[in-house]
């Protein structure tokens, strides 16, 4: 392949490393589902899928169109990537909870249009960077597309799964650290030297927290959402 950087074949750990970054991707699609449920009304939910695929879509375009992208170092790359996942994961989920988007006021208040870019792109971002990962290795090593795909959707499948156990015991805001730190866990077996004590140190903080989030960090109820609910 001319202009790429292809190895002979992908290192066991940067494969399951995308199964992580898979894993945290699919439980943060399904715990945003069930955050907009709760919040707003329960046909924002929907937009998660497709907000999720473009954040995915992304990704994959910065690969295709960027040849600094597409030749940067393997590791690096990849370990920045994952970060980068787990720092738009925490900032996504406290810019949608801070900001006072109400859809039923979308023709009233000009700023919700503004809320609704900024909430999308909250939501895009983490996807958008797993999207990366998952292009950098594929576009990589082509001739292992098959069992990189398969941990893909290894990682996929867990993290679909996981969900009906983390959100009934974390709550929504605990999914969305525990999704955080499946993405810094994905950072520790891309990352190389002495930052792996660093992304390790923040995977055990971020599970710590995870306990401890739903009460410290309460999903905020929208207003019309909420005053339907009362009285």
């Amino acid at each position: 392949m001319g202009g790429t950087i292809a190895e002979s074949t992908p290192r066991l750990a940067h494969r399951f490393g995308l199964m992580l970054a898979s894993c945290a991707a699919l439980l943060l699609q399904v715990s945003w589902t069930r955050i907009f449920s709760v919040s707003h009304w329960y046909h924002m939910a929907f937009l998660v899928v497709g907000t999720a695929m473009l954040g995915h879509g992304i990704g994959g375009t910065g690969i295709a169109i960027s040849r600094r992208l597409k030749e940067a170092p393997l590791p690096r790359a990849l370990a920045s990537a994952a970060v980068a996942m787990t720092g738009a994961t925490l900032i996504g989920f406290a810019v949608v909870n801070a900001i006072p988007f109400s859809p039923f006021s979308l023709t009233t208040d000009p700023w919700q249009i503004v809320y609704m870019l900024v909430t999308f792109l909250a939501v895009a971002a983490p996807f958008a960077c797993a999207g990366f990962i998952a292009a950098l290795l594929l576009h990589r090593h082509p001739r292992y597309a098959g069992s990189i795909y398969c941990f893909d959707l290894l990682g996929a499948g867990i993290g679909a799964i996981s969900f009906v156990f983390v959100v009934p015991s974390l709550g929504g805001s605990g999914a969305v650290l525990i999704s955080a730190m499946l993405s810094a866990a994905a950072a520790a077996c891309f990352v190389e030297g002495r930052w792996r004590w660093a992304v390790g140190a923040l995977t055990m903080a971020l599970a710590w927290g995870s306990t401890k989030a739903d009460p410290v960090f309460p999903i905020r109820i929208e207003g019309t959402r909420r005053s339907s609910n009362s009285p």
